[in-house]
């Protein structure tokens, strides 16, 4: 299946605010600080959405020419599958090593 094909939708997660950041802590990824604009993208996956869908909302909302747009959602999407902060739909769960939620304690 091809990535533009794939729908995502972003995983289960424990979150604190900070200021204007947004500290996110994925079920079985990498944390990562989401600025407002990042957060707002990362909205965008509470429900399944495919690429395309994606950079037509940014082509919409922002007025990305449609190759930007492409570019954007692609390495958007790209990163947060890395990270565990979206799965594809269809894909099973992770592995029980690859969980750490919520995050252990600071010593």
């Amino acid at each position: 299946m091809s990535a533009t094909a794939q729908r995502f939708i972003a995983t289960e997660r424990a979150s604190v605010g900070i200021g204007e950041t947004e500290l996110i802590w994925p079920h079985h990824g990498s944390p990562a600080a989401f600025d407002a604009a990042a957060q707002a993208m990362y909205g965008c996956f509470a429900e399944p959405l495919t690429i395309d869908e994606f950079t037509e909302d940014l082509t919409a909302a922002l007025g990305f020419a449609p190759g930007r747009a492409a570019t954007t959602a692609f390495t958007f999407v790209s990163g947060l599958v890395r990270t565990g902060h979206l799965a594809d739909v269809d894909a099973g769960p992770a592995h029980e090593a690859y969980r750490s939620y919520p995050p252990s304690a600071s010593p």
